[in-house]
């Protein structure tokens, strides 16, 4: 334990070890919102939620140990390799995303084996990231403190997952977040206090990685961006789902109108209609319903007008109210049938 304050607090730049803790704390906000918003939809939309969730995981995880390893500032001169470094990243991203999907109901042993998969994928990009290093030196490992690390982390993650499926509402967030930052930066400084360059002077020298402070502040900004945007859009697409809901458990039909066409309707408008109401959008109201005072069915009056199904029974008379909304950003006319 020591060996690992000694290498975090001797051997790094410790604003830009607080900038990679910031990353990892926001991406694993994203990661378990992300992983909430997927809990919470239809089974067929719950698989993009977990891409987007595995997603924001691994380039968050990503993100906060490269940036860790430019914090490190030791006395050899160190430099990174591209493509091993893109493929650690690709390696985060699959193997967060396979520990959502193998998670399901968050019982005890689906949340054990999504913490091994998340912390051995974690360990996978770590090492990638380590052979990308380019030093004039030979790289070896302790290998009991890296175990020692990985089952620890294994456990944290685990630990982090069983916590979100079982405690309620906003407050598992905490405890979930703070269980899989412990994860990471506990597999991370360890990995970093058990690792040991060899100085060789018969290999070729290399030059530090230039601009380094550029590289952070474009890594930093990127992924916040990319998570601070994930994060915002489950809590959008929550916040839509939850109207259109609304507006599917009531009793009246409702079109959402925009440009003479349909963008957004229920499903009770729906079945007056014998159709769905997918198959509604991009159809024009004026096909489907006439109003009997002869104007155009989606202008707006002061009371409700009385109207037909076009290719209906004439006879079969309904109240349609028309009035306009702003919709998604954009004036739009809705109409509800009574």
């Amino acid at each position: 334990m020591f060996r690992v304050f000694e290498c975090v607090l001797t051997q790094h730049d410790l604003f830009v070890v607080g900038l990679a803790a910031a990353i990892w704390i926001v991406g694993s906000l994203a990661f378990f919102l992300a992983l909430a918003r997927a809990q919470e939809c239809r089974w067929e939309r719950r698989a993009s939620w977990l891409a987007i969730g595995g997603f924001a995981g691994g380039l968050g995880v990503w993100a906060t140990h490269f940036v860790a390893m430019l914090a490190y500032d030791g006395v050899l001169p160190i430099g990174y390799a591209f493509f091993p470094t893109l493929i650690s990243a690709a390696a985060a991203i699959l193997g967060f995303w396979t520990a959502l999907r193998l998670l399901g109901q968050a019982s005890a042993a689906r949340c054990a084996l999504a913490g091994i998969i998340a912390a051995c994928s974690v360990g996978v990009m770590h090492f990638i990231g380590m052979a990308a290093i380019r030093a004039q030196a030979h790289i070896s490992y302790d290998w009991n403190a890296v175990a020692i690390s990985l089952a620890l982390a294994m456990s944290l993650f685990a630990t982090a997952f069983y916590i979100f499926g079982h405690l309620m509402g906003g407050r598992r967030f905490f405890p979930a977040v703070s269980a899989s930052v412990l994860a990471v930066c506990a597999l991370h400084f360890t990995s970093m206090s058990a690792t040991t360059l060899k100085f060789d002077p018969t290999l070729a020298a290399v030059h530090a990685t230039t601009g380094r402070e550029w590289l952070i502040g474009a890594i930093v900004a990127s992924t916040m961006v990319v998570v601070i945007l994930t994060a915002a859009a489950t809590l959008i697409d929550r916040y839509l789902t939850d109207l259109k809901g609304f507006a599917g458990a009531t009793l009246e039909g409702i079109l959402i109108v925009r440009d003479h066409k349909i963008v957004e309707g229920n499903e009770r408008f729906a079945e007056w209609m014998n159709s769905s109401p997918s198959d509604l959008v991009g159809l024009d109201p004026e096909s489907l319903l006439a109003a009997q005072d002869g104007r155009p069915i989606i202008e707006e009056r002061h009371k409700a007008v009385e109207a037909v199904r076009r290719g209906g029974d004439a006879e079969q008379l309904f109240e349609v109210g028309v009035h306009e909304i702003e919709y998604r950003g954009r004036l739009s006319q809705c109409l509800r049938r009574n």
